[in-house]
């Protein structure tokens, strides 16, 4: 890219980096192509306003390579960016809510996952900024920690994905969380998260709930049965009591993968049973 002349740079839209394809199986052992490089943060000064090196670029995908350092200077890149996709990389640090400001108005898909980010995510700056235009969020597989600030409402609009499992986020799901009825993919899943289950029935349009290994606990409702369009249904490893409500899956007519085991504060029984007519539905109870 650097080699461009300022006349080709002006009219770059799309610029992909991706690892080459490979199957399933290798993706989930974590495979990298032979792109190696880092991205350095440059000077401490911060950009010019309004100088981006690529300011026409509107998709940029980096994914699945070896990259490494700050990513500061990619967030600045374009301030017209739709796409960003940098997953699967060896990005770290922390991210000043500061460097998100190119993306404010334009962003609809942000992809930082399984990098070494750490530090909080979900700050009310970062909210009020992504939030309006986001359509897909994933930041799966990072260090980021802190809890949902009420400032996550500005992602009531637009926002149909939302990734955050495998991370080190925390606390009480303030109740606008449950304003976001767009979702119909959240992973949420291996974090120390707390919440009214009994509210997730708001999200009719869902079709992914994964909440696994967290730390909700009370007796799973009933009002779960209102996700009808549900086909993956992962709540194992959680705190819950009581004996499992079976009668919530038999209005779940599309799904297709159910998973509570190892939920060891509930009915033993009840959850054997459950499991058992899962496997006798030929539903998947684990990747």
């Amino acid at each position: 890219l650097g080699q461009k002349s300022s006349q080709d740079v002006s009219v770059v839209q799309n610029v992909t980096f991706d690892a080459e394809e490979e199957d399933e199986e290798d993706e989930d052992k974590g495979r990298r192509n032979r792109h190696r490089g880092t991205v350095k943060e440059e000077e401490k000064e911060e950009p010019e306003v309004n100088k981006y090196f690529l300011p026409n670029l509107q998709v940029l995908s980096l994914s699945g390579n070896q990259f490494e350092g700050c990513v500061k200077k990619i967030l600045c890149v374009s301030n017209q960016l739709r796409v960003l996709n940098i997953s699967n990389n060896h990005f770290d640090g922390p991210i000043s809510s500061k460097w998100y400001a190119p993306l404010k108005d334009t962003i609809e898909t942000l992809d930082l996952s399984y990098n070494r980010f750490v530090g909080k995510f979900f700050t009310p700056n970062v909210c009020r900024m992504l939030g309006p235009t986001l359509r897909q969020l994933k930041v799966s597989g990072n260090a980021f920690v802190g809890s949902l600030p009420p400032d996550v409402k500005h992602f009531k609009g637009p926002l149909e994905v939302l990734h955050v499992d495998s991370n080190n986020f925390n606390g009480m799901l303030p109740k606008e969380f449950y304003l976001l009825k767009s979702l119909r993919r959240l992973w949420m899943e291996s974090n120390y998260f707390v919440g009214n289950l009994e509210l997730f029935g708001k999200f009719k349009v869902l079709k992914t709930l994964v909440i696994g290994d967290n730390l909700f606990g009370e007796e799973v409702p009933d009002s779960l049965m209102k996700l009808k369009q549900l086909q993956v249904l992962r709540m194992n490893g959680c705190r819950f009591v009581g004996v499992f409500p079976i009668q919530i899956l038999f209005k779940m007519k599309s799904l297709r993968e159910f998973d509570c085991q190892n939920c060891k504060y509930m009915n033993q029984n009840s959850l054997k049973r459950v499991m058992a007519w899962a496997k006798e539905q030929n539903m998947k109870s684990s990747r």
